[in-house]
């Protein structure tokens, strides 16, 4: 039995086909070869693409690897962070640099603190540079303590690289004394450039 890996045939089995870590794809690809970018190498982070020709725009699709996930803790009155545009939405260090144009999977959570008064309409919601993307998540009632938001994965289609993406948070009631205790973010590609 004979085994070629990267593309040739074999006798007596199917294809192997070899991966590439790099943090730039192969030149000249073809369908099904695979590619492994290191996301974080960091912290162990790599992402698998395999190719698809037949993809009008971004052609590596994505087929596994944990997501890059950001959080923070700001322990600030919501106001105090970074807003996203003119939105009336703020961040703070739980934001990720797209490095790929392509489309991406964005959820995650944010944590929000009365600091004695009641929250009233807390919200979350994915954000991509300036604006607001993806669905916004709503705390349906006043709260006096603490209170969870979860926003559930969003694909978000022709991300340009080098975009800044999170999770964003606000309250409609005293967004200057209530304060933002967590953020996180989690990111995933679906196909890329």
């Amino acid at each position: 039995m004979a085994i070629i890996t990267g593309g040739g045939s074999s006798t007596g089995g199917g294809l192997i086909p070899t991966a590439q870590i790099s943090a730039t794809p192969p030149a000249n690809p073809t369908s099904g070869m695979i590619w492994i970018y290191p996301a974080d190498a960091t912290n162990g982070v790599n992402w698998t693409f395999v190719y698809n020709a037949a993809e009008t725009t971004y052609k590596w699709r994505f087929i596994g690897g944990p997501p890059l996930q950001a959080s923070s803790n700001p322990s600030l009155a919501i106001t105090s962070m970074t807003q996203v545009g003119a939105t009336g939405f703020y961040y703070s260090g739980n934001s990720i640099t797209v490095q790929r144009a392509g489309d991406y999977l964005i959820g995650g959570t944010s944590m929000l603190w009365t600091n004695g008064a009641a929250i009233s309409g807390g919200e979350a919601q994915q954000f991509a540079g300036t604006g607001l993307v993806g669905r916004n998540a709503q705390q349906p009632t006043s709260v006096t303590g603490f209170t969870t938001i979860a926003c559930g994965n969003v694909i978000v289609t022709g991300i340009s690289a080098s975009t800044v993406v999170g999770i964003c948070t606000k309250t409609d009631a005293n967004p200057g004394t209530q304060q933002c205790i967590m953020l996180v973010t989690n990111l995933l590609p679906v196909r890329v450039i």
